[in-house]
């Protein structure tokens, strides 16, 4: 279903480029990889983001129909994808026909904030969608209780709770589209009530 929504709207001019960060691929993403270039013909490059700064990572994402980021830790893509802190990355990587696809635990990374359940700290994130924490394999976010606390005190602020195989895609000018039968779980934090 993935792959049909997909093909559906990748500009298949330009060829696919899968982001790393050090790591070797999973076993997930490495038969999407395969099925893709089954599918399509093409061959998906793989770049090590460690290997480039940020203008070299732009000029690489610029000749690109569709960027994969897999594996690696959600902060670390911040760190790399938004060195400075700005924020304003969606302009230079959502550009086009151009599709990004984010796989794993890394999908964390596109919020405003990025939860570290081991400390139960909280770190700016890509803020891709604004306002936004997004948890990853979290199908009830409410049950966690940091969660819980955060939200109460962050005014306007949700929290994403994606439960395994579930999958949303983002579009222009901020609209969302869910791809998958699972769907994500939104938990409001205060403020909202008044909206």
């Amino acid at each position: 279903m993935l792959m049909e929504r997909m093909l559906a709207i990748v500009d298949l001019s330009y060829p696919p480029l899968c982001l790393t960060l050090g790591s070797d691929a999973t076993e997930d993403v490495d038969d999407f990889l395969e099925d893709y270039e089954t599918l399509t013909g093409v061959g998906v490059t793989t770049i090590d983001l460690w290997d480039l700064n940020y203008e070299e990572t732009i000029a690489s994402v610029s000749q690109a129909g569709l960027v994969i980021f897999a594996d690696g830790l959600p902060l670390d893509w911040v760190a790399q994808i938004d060195p400075q802190g700005s924020g304003k990355t969606v302009d230079d990587f959502f550009h086009q026909n151009r599709m990004i696809m984010l796989m794993g635990p890394i999908v964390a990374s596109v919020g405003s904030w990025v939860f570290s359940p081991l400390d139960g700290d909280v770190k700016p994130g890509l803020g891709w969608i604004h306002n936004a924490i997004v948890l990853p394999d979290q199908a009830a976010p409410m049950d966690d209780g940091q969660i819980r606390a955060w939200l109460a005190e962050k005014e306007r602020a949700y929290a994403i709770g994606l439960p395994h195989d579930s999958i949303f895609a983002l579009g222009p000018g901020g609209s969302v589209e869910v791809w998958s039968t699972t769907k994500p779980v939104i938990a409001l934090g205060k403020g909202w009530s008044n909206a």
